[in-house]
């Protein structure tokens, strides 16, 4: 996609070539300023500085009530044990092909739709060994930069979204450990039964319905209410 020339919001000058537009749109996005601690509310800073500096004293083990999971063993049964040939066929079967792009390796998620048994053989194996050695080898992604609708102009790097293309090799194994995670939590009874993100047939809508549905009892029977944003 052309893009033309950007200003820099913090210093107001025109970027015209391609680095500069590069690096510009690199530091809007990706450049975490959202993590800068001015951004964060004093005593809220104070209190996950907290947590992280005992999570550091405790060599990162939390200690909370963890329950019968070691003693069943599920964590190894269910999480980490082989990945099977059956499992990658299953996630390629569940990767949508159109209106797809290829990623940056130029795969294109027909071309797993038509793998043969020995490139199926090989891709387990290398799954394998990622998921016993925990290096994750997909650690790239292709970045192109959509225009938002009904700007006023587009020389501002917040007039475009960025669309992340992840490699498909590494969005079929992502797949595999989302569905062994979802059902290890399922099986632990770990997930609040009030979440409604990320979770299937539940959604914000319906979160947001139970919100105003407790909201509209509360005025009812005319108690206090209080809420945060």
């Amino acid at each position: 996609m052309f893009m033309g020339n950007l200003i820099c919001p913090d210093t107001e000058q025109l970027q015209t070539t391609d680095s500069a537009k590069e690096k510009l749109l690199f530091n809007t996005f990706f450049g975490g300023k959202h993590l800068e601690k001015a951004e964060f509310d004093n005593i809220h800073y104070s209190k996950v500085l907290e947590e992280v500096n005992n999570l550091k004293e405790n060599n990162f083990h939390i200690d909370d009530e963890p329950g019968d999971i070691l003693e069943a063993g599920l964590e190894v049964d269910i999480i980490n044990e082989i990945i099977t040939i059956d499992e990658i066929v299953w996630s390629i079967s569940k990767q949508k092909c159109t209106n797809k792009s290829k990623d940056g390796t130029n795969i294109h998620p027909k071309m797993l739709k038509h793998l043969p048994n020995h490139a199926l053989k090989l891709l387990c194996h290398i799954y394998n060994i990622v998921l016993n050695s925990g290096n994750w080898e997909w650690k790239e992604s292709f970045i192109t930069f959509i225009k938002k609708s009904d700007k006023p102009s587009y020389m501002c790097p917040g007039a475009y979204r960025p669309l992340a293309i992840s490699p498909y090799l590494g969005k079929i194994l992502e797949r595999i450990l989302d569905k062994r995670l979802r059902l290890f939590c399922g099986l632990e009874n770990i997930i609040d039964e009030s979440q409604e993100g990320f979770l299937p047939d539940k959604n914000t809508t319906r979160y947001l319905y139970k919100m105003l549905s407790c909201l509209h009892e509360i005025k009812k029977e005319k108690r206090p209410t209080a809420t945060l944003r």
